[in-house]
Parts: C-alpha cells; sequence; structure tokens
C-alpha cells in the first residue's frame, strides 16, 4: 500500500511538472516535415549536447526542441492523422507501426525481419542496409531513417561488459504475442543506486558512436539534402520544477529542455533530389489488431 501511495505521488509531481515545462516549451518545438530536407537520419533518444562532443560528420549543427518527449509523442505531433505520400519511413523502432500506419507512401518495417535477438533491437549496420535498399527503389520519394541507437540496449562491448545483459526493446512483443522476459532495465537499476549515472552515460556514448559510424557511412551514400536529428532526448536523473523530483529516460508528455533539445545537422546536399508525391497505395493503414493497443499498455507504450 505504502509502494502505491509513493507511485502515485509520484505521477502526480511528474504530471504537474510536465504542465510547468510545456507551457515554458511547447511553443518553441519544430514539426519537422515542414523543415526543408530530402533524407532526414533518426537517432532515437539522442541528446543535442551528446551528440554535439561525439559528432564528426561535416555540416551545421544547432539544437531544436522536439515536439515529443518519447517517440509516441512525437510521432503523433509530427505525422498522425495526415499523409505524407512524398515520403518513404524506414524504421527499426516498432512504434512507427502502431502509431502512424497510414502516414506514409511507405513504410519499411527493419524491426520485423532485421531484428538482433540477443541484444533485443535492430543494429545499426542493419538498418543502414535497409535505407540504401529503400534509396534505390523510391528515388523520388523523401527518405526518413530511423535507427534505434543510442537508446538502449546498449550495444557495445565496454557497454555489456560493465552493464552485464539487460532489457531491450519491449514495444516489439505486441506484434509477435510473445511473452516479455524481464531481465534488467536500466533505468530502475540506475534509480536503485546499481548503476552510476557516469556507468549508464558513458554507455549511452559508446552506443552513440557505434551508430554516428553508421549514420555517417549513410549520409555519404544518400543523395539530396540530409539532416540529422532525434525524436527526443534522455533525462539521467535531472531535477525537474516547479517540484523537486529526479526524473530518468524520457516520461511522455514532459517538456524538460534537456528531454526535447536535439540536434539538428544539416549536411550539405551535393545535389538536391526531384521529389514527388503519389496517391496512397491500398494496402497502407493496414493493422494487424487492436489488441496491439492493450499489450502496448501493459509495456508501458500507452
Amino acid at each position: 500500500m505504502a509502494e502505491t501511495m509513493k507511485r502515485g505521488a509520484t505521477l502526480y509531481v511528474r504530471a504537474l511538472n510536465g504542465r510547468f515545462y510545456r507551457a515554458l516549451y511547447r511553443h518553441r518545438t519544430i514539426r519537422v516535415m515542414e523543415e526543408d530536407w530530402d533524407n532526414l537520419i533518426l537517432l532515437d533518444a539522442c541528446r543535442h549536447d551528446m551528440f554535439a562532443r561525439h559528432n564528426t560528420i561535416p555540416g551545421e549543427l544547432r539544437a531544436v526542441y522536439s515536439r515529443g518527449s518519447n517517440t509516441n509523442q512525437f510521432l503523433k505531433e509530427n505525422f498522425q492523422g495526415r499523409y505524407f505520400g512524398d515520403t518513404v519511413y524506414v524504421t527499426a523502432n516498432p512504434l512507427v507501426d502502431y502509431h502512424v500506419p497510414d502516414a506514409f507512401y511507405k513504410i519499411v518495417p527493419v524491426w520485423r525481419r532485421g531484428w538482433h535477438e540477443p541484444f533485443g533491437t535492430v543494429l545499426p549496420g542493419t538498418v543502414f542496409e535497409y535505407a540504401r535498399e529503400a534509396q534505390a527503389r523510391y528515388k523520388d520519394k523523401r527518405l526518413i531513417v530511423h535507427f534505434m541507437q543510442p537508446h538502449f540496449p546498449f550495444i557495445g562491448e565496454k557497454s555489456r561488459a560493465m552493464i552485464g545483459e539487460h532489457e531491450g526493446i519491449l514495444s516489439r512483443n505486441y506484434f509477435y504475442g510473445g511473452e516479455t522476459e524481464h531481465t534488467q532495465d536500466v533505468w530502475k537499476l540506475f534509480r536503485a543506486g546499481r548503476l552510476t549515472r557516469d556507468q549508464v552515460w558513458r554507455a549511452y556514448e559508446e552506443n552513440l558512436d557505434i551508430v554516428l559510424d553508421k549514420a555517417r557511412a549513410l549520409v555519404e551514400t544518400l543523395r539530396g539534402k540530409t539532416v540529422i536529428s532525434s525524436d527526443h532526448g534522455n533525462l539521467f536523473g535531472q531535477w525537474s520544477f516547479p517540484l523537486p523530483l529526479r526524473i530518468y529516460g524520457h516520461p511522455a508528455n514532459f517538456y524538460h529542455p534537456d528531454l526535447i533539445r536535439v540536434p539538428w545537422l544539416v549536411v550539405a546536399a551535393r545535389a538536391r533530389r526531384r521529389i514527388r508525391a503519389e496517391e496512397r497505395p491500398e494496402t497502407v493503414g493496414r493493422r494487424d489488431g487492436e489488441e496491439y493497443a492493450d499489450k502496448l499498455r501493459s509495456l508501458g507504450y500507452v
């Protein structure tokens, strides 16, 4: 009972603080589809400050504010209820298929066939190959390429040695009905003091370095104007206001500046592509069943 009351109080304080940050920063956010690009590379859960320190891809970097503090919200705010017949979305994140299945000319769900079972995620090299194939097939479409890193699980050798086996991306389970085997949740370990902030930060940095290597290779492959950004950032136990509460990860509807401030790296284009919009294909918009909503809720994604 005491634990339930504590959790309820925490959620209440977080909701109040979320409204505070929303009032301060919501009006500063951008709509990604209204920006000028031919290719948009998304690094999932990538903070601007971390990206600025690690990126070596040449271009013009600035910070922007995302419309979402987690992937669900980013997708809904930018794409839901609209149709972009000029865009193909290549994604390692299963949530794209759930929240916006009818928003694009084509969704390429890398996570369906390219899943790395031991880590519980999609590796950057797999996304790179699918993206390269998509560009060759859809030459006249804008391209969104959604990598799963630097979002946990951490795939680097140093991180795996430091943290051990830990939980992957659970949202995939609702599509296949598999049981969720909880191992070690990174944020729970962090909150419980079993991992330090430095350890989690260094693991994130290693994930970022790994995905940046493939992002660079993709930039060199793609034609047209390319932007590298993120759907949201991450909080590592920062204090929130006006009521004191430490926040971890990326809760929904929480517009803390360190959570929604993301990189916007514009890479100089050698030549722009001619983009053409098309009508909605008949296959767009098909869902595999509303039972996914219940599974998403049980996993904490809705």
